[in-house]
């Protein structure tokens, strides 16, 4: 699902009215091979830059031509989420957004603690990682390299079985917040 950047060529203006229930905008056909020929994106409209009010919507059809498909209101901007009336030259752009940006973009890093019983071999992992950073246990960093654990999904097993008094620290990076 690609997003685009603002102020990057992607506006136009509507060239017929949208009433607050349509679910197609018409923006000027010179500016429609400008925008995305596929994927869903979102754009908003507005009446003053400064002062709005403005309309954020979702194209989900329509996409490089000159009748773009909209989703209305898709999402909440200074506390409106709300269908409008757009005359004839309001203005369009594609823009990203808080709730358009994909969160599988973003790594963050988690920590897990776990002290395994005793002749347990697995620790489960309370996210899926990315990516496995550092696994300690007992205060010795174990290898997968080496063959000290393997990952399957939130799976870590050790390829020696614990003691009951071992602790296991695991850092590792998921995709989201």
């Amino acid at each position: 699902m690609p997003e685009v950047l603002p102020n990057n060529g992607l506006s136009s203006t509507l060239a017929a009215p949208a009433q607050a229930g349509d679910s197609v905008l018409v923006i000027q056909a010179i500016d429609a091979v400008n925008w995305p020929a596929s994927g869903s994106y979102r754009a908003v409209l507005w009446q003053d830059p400064v002062t709005g009010p403005w309309e954020l919507v979702t194209v989900v059809s329509g996409q490089g031509t000159q009748s773009l498909g909209v989703q209305r209101a898709a999402e909440a901007f200074n506390g409106t989420q709300t269908p409008m009336l757009w005359p004839t030259g309001t203005p369009i752009a594609a823009v990203v957004t808080h709730d358009g940006l994909d969160s599988r973009l973003y790594l963050s890093m988690h920590v897990d603690e776990f002290v395994p019983a005793a002749a347990a071999t697995q620790v489960t992992l309370s996210r899926t990682p990315e990516t496995v950073t550092v696994v300690s246990r007992s205060g010795v960093i174990q290898s997968q390299g080496a063959g000290h654990y393997s990952v399957a999904g939130t799976v870590l097993t050790f390829a020696a079985s614990f003691s009951g008094s071992e602790r296991v620290i695991v850092s590792y990076s998921v995709r989201g917040p």
